[in-house]
C-alpha cells in the first residue's frame, strides 16, 4: 500500500539490519507523497492534531509542535543515516556535509 498524506497512515519501516538500499528507502518514504515546491510545510489536519497531542504530552508540557517535528525528523535521519547519506551523495555535488555526529 502506498503512503498517502491523510495523516491516518500507519508507518511501518521496512528496515532490518544494516543500511537500507536507497531504492527501498525511496519506496518506503518518498513515493506516493504529493508535494509542491515551497518553503512552508503543510501538515494534514488529522496528522497535525495527532502531532499536537503528542507534543503536548511532554513532561513539562512546553514542547512546541515545531520542536517535536524537528526532533522526529532528526531521529529519522539518524536512524537511516547510511541510506540518506547515500541518497544525498548521489543527488548533491561535492561531499555530503552533515550536522550529525559521526
Amino acid at each position: 500500500k502506498r503512503r498517502g498524506t491523510s495523516g491516518n497512515d500507519i508507518i511501518r519501516p521496512a528496515r532490518k539490519n544494516g543500511p537500507m538500499q536507497p531504492s527501498v528507502y525511496g519506496e518506503e518514504y518518498l513515493h506516493g507523497i504529493a508535494g509542491v515546491q515551497r518553503r512552508s510545510l503543510h501538515i494534514p489536519a488529522a496528522l497535525h492534531r495527532k502531532l499536537s497531542i503528542l507534543a503536548g504530552a511532554s513532561r513539562n508540557g512546553k514542547v512546541t509542535l515545531e520542536g517535536f517535528i524537528n526532533h522526529l525528523v532528526s531521529r529519522h535521519l539518524e536512524e537511516y543515516r547510511e541510506t540518506t547519506d547515500m541518497i544525498l551523495e548521489e543527488s548533491l555535488p561535492g561531499p555530503v556535509i552533515t550536522a550529525r555526529p559521526p
